[in-house]
């Protein structure tokens, strides 16, 4: 029995499996450990009964990115993935059926004919946030300087950055310094009205975490969780 491996990666979670396959394609022997008896963590469905999965915590696999599916050879054990053109749809306690599509001119016409609403409103708050998630790709793909050991890269990369941060304009520099420290419920309100359809935005920005609406830095998740999906 091996004894020694050159990585142990705790966790038999999706995020652990990534790395720990990485790992062994860069020619190094891992060691996975896992306490349950299935591997998976969170995207494990888990059994109501023997026979019968359940859906898991985990509603999408909208971060996966192309890359690892391709590089795993994810199709050849079964894996197809499927792009919904409805995000989420909310239904109200009135029975009011809500859908955010990815197409914003969709959505403005459920707007229309469940809120009585032009959509204008919504379109701002839609347009704003993708122009804020872009500048904040960027920077999520920039790597972090060595403050020790400064490079002519590092200048070119800070640079690319503050025109970026410069090309939002005014309005939209400044909210988005704004927007990150604050909660996501106040970022929504400022811009609708309806309480449906505050509820069904704030929502991205607390899923998977300990957070509400009303705590600060939920905004920022929100945002995140453009970046790493749409």
């Amino acid at each position: 029995m091996k004894t020694s491996y050159d990585v142990i990666v705790v966790g038999g979670g999706h995020n652990g499996l990534v790395c720990a396959a990485y790992v062994a394609r860069a020619g190094r022997s891992v060691l996975v450990l896992e306490r349950r008896d299935v591997a998976g963590g969170v995207l494990a469905a888990p059994e109501l009964m023997p026979g019968v999965p359940a859906p898991g915590p985990v509603n999408s696999v909208g971060r996966l990115d192309a890359r690892v599916a391709k590089d795993l050879w994810l199709d050849t054990h079964g894996v197809k993935l499927v792009t919904s053109q409805a995000r989420l749809t909310s239904i109200a306690d009135d029975g009011r059926a809500l859908t955010l599509w990815a197409d914003p001119t969709r959505t403005a016409a459920d707007l229309r004919l469940v809120l009585r609403t032009d959509g204008a409103a919504y379109a701002r708050l839609d347009s704003d946030l993708r122009a804020m998630a872009r500048f904040g790709a960027r920077i999520a793909a920039a790597a972090p300087p060595d403050v020790a050991r400064l490079r002519a890269s590092d200048l070119r990369t800070g640079m690319g950055l503050l025109r970026g941060y410069r090309g939002m304009g005014r309005r939209l520099a400044h909210d988005f310094l704004r927007v990150l420290p604050m909660p996501v419920g106040d970022v929504v309100a400022d811009y609708v009205d309806d309480d449906q359809l505050r509820a069904a935005i704030a929502w991205r920005g607390v899923r998977y975490t300990s957070l509400a609406p009303s705590d600060a830095g939920s905004a920022q998740v929100l945002l995140a969780d453009m970046v790493g999906g749409d």
